[in-house]
């Protein structure tokens, strides 16, 4: 790909003038489509799909009782029985993003309605394993070349 000499003076400008990093993922990480992203490859990718933590740990699988349960009231119960921490729904939709100086949290309240604290429970539960992180870098990637090309029209 050919870059004119008017491109290329614009690709400098934009760089002297300093391109704020962190302000650019900040930007980012406040879209709606990319915490929405984040989230679902954490409730979804990760916990629903294989019952596992942030660190690639297994929250474990479904005893007897609770497969039964689940059975009896029509309610999803995957094939090999992982844990996925969907029950009504409560868990999942108190998720959030809270975009940080740094990058961003994922948030959520853990704690149901019998004070059972999910996260010392089941550990990691909030957070990215690295394969979705690599997968959030595939997206994010784009996002930056769509930032770095608008901020480069503005000049």
């Amino acid at each position: 790909m050919a870059l004119s000499l008017g491109k290329l003076d614009k690709v400098v400008q934009l760089f002297i003038r300093g391109l704020d990093v962190n302000q650019m993922l900040s930007e980012i990480w406040q879209k709606r489509e990319i915490q929405d992203y984040i989230i679902a490859l954490n409730q979804d990718a990760q916990l629903f799909d294989q019952g596992i933590t942030s660190d690639g740990s297994s929250l474990g699988t479904y005893s007897p009782f609770t497969i039964a349960k689940k059975e009896s009231e029509g309610k999803f119960v995957p094939a090999d029985f992982h844990i996925t921490l969907f029950d009504e729904g409560d868990f999942y939709d108190s998720f959030n993003i809270r975009v940080t100086s740094n990058g961003f949290l994922i948030v959520a309240d853990a704690i149901k309605e019998d004070g059972t604290d999910l996260v010392q429970e089941y550990g990691r539960i909030l957070g990215l394993t690295d394969e979705s992180i690599q997968e959030l870098g595939d997206v994010i990637q784009d996002e930056v070349k769509q930032y770095i090309e608008q901020k480069l029209q503005e000049l």
